[in-house]
């Protein structure tokens, strides 16, 4: 009877002491995991869209160009005939060479905004084929060489993608407008005379032809830009671009004593503007 009372004690003992100790456990393990073990299985992240809204380019190429240069002349300047031909760009410069940084916005999947800074250059060609006639007797050729082209310019303008940036290849079309300085450019103008011993050409004008212009410019283009990497893009782009008229200097023409020169000062009215057909290939790094 004692040990059943004995027994009965220890057993309610134990009872307390688990029950106790289990809710002491449960107080510091914290909540209950409330993950599903049932479907015990790692989830994939997401890796970040690659979406670079900032851009630098830099790039080079040639401008093959249209329009006249300077005017043609056929006059008598007092006892001179003159027979001057006009000139195109391409009879009075050669390699028009071009390079170019361009910074851009990606602002949307399509389209692109930027501002472009390019600087041009080339060098001239001596010119003959202009003829004077003293007296209408000696007819002597002229020969001209102008000084080499230099310009600064830059643009602003809007490009659209036809395919989303995703896309490998990716044409596009562009619109841009801006300005361009461009140098002071002399000419320097010869003539062969029987009156020196063999005829050697002697110079007949050294000036100035036109001075330093600001232009305008405008230009639209086509081209195609292949995807390398997300922030790496290479491209070339094709079109044309539209220069205003050069400002004409005729002071030293003016300052002559000379009346066949005084009409040399003809050669540059309202002439100068620049029609070309630029090729540009350029390498993009996008941020």
């Amino acid at each position: 009877m004692r040990k059943t009372a004995f027994t009965k004690i220890v057993t309610s003992a134990l009872s307390t002491l688990l029950l106790t100790a289990g809710l002491i456990t449960s107080s510091f393990a914290g909540p209950e995991s409330l993950r599903d073990n049932s479907k015990d299985k790692m989830v994939q992240a997401v890796e970040p869209t690659c979406d670079p809204r900032w851009y630098i380019s830099i790039g080079g190429g040639v401008d093959f160009n249209q329009g006249e240069f300077s005017n043609g002349l056929v006059t008598t300047a007092g006892l001179t005939d003159l027979d001057i031909k006009s000139r195109d760009w391409n009879d009075v410069y050669n390699n028009f060479f071009r390079g170019q940084v361009e910074v851009g916005y990606v602002l949307t999947n399509h389209i692109e905004l930027f501002a472009q800074f390019r600087y041009t250059s080339a060098s001239s060609n001596l010119v003959h084929g202009s003829t004077a006639s003293l007296f209408g007797i000696s007819t002597r050729e002229y020969f001209s060489e102008w000084s080499d082209y230099n310009s600064w310019g830059g643009d602003v303008g809007v490009r659209y993608f036809f395919l989303g940036k995703q896309a490998k290849i990716r044409p596009y079309i562009s619109l841009a407008g801006g300005a361009a300085w461009v140098d002071s450019i002399r000419l320097h103008a010869t003539q062969s005379s029987p009156f020196f011993v063999g005829g050697q050409p002697f110079t007949i004008y050294d000036g100035g032809f036109y001075d330093e212009t600001t232009v305008w410019s405008g230009a639209a283009m086509l081209g195609v830009e292949f995807n390398v990497t997300c922030h790496v893009a290479v491209g070339i782009e094709s079109g044309v671009r539209y220069e205003s008229t050069l400002d004409g200097n005729d002071r030293d023409f003016n300052a002559d004593p000379l009346a066949a020169i005084n009409a040399l000062a003809a050669l540059n009215n309202d002439n100068g503007d620049r029609l070309s057909v630029p090729v540009t290939v350029y390498a993009k790094l996008r941020f």
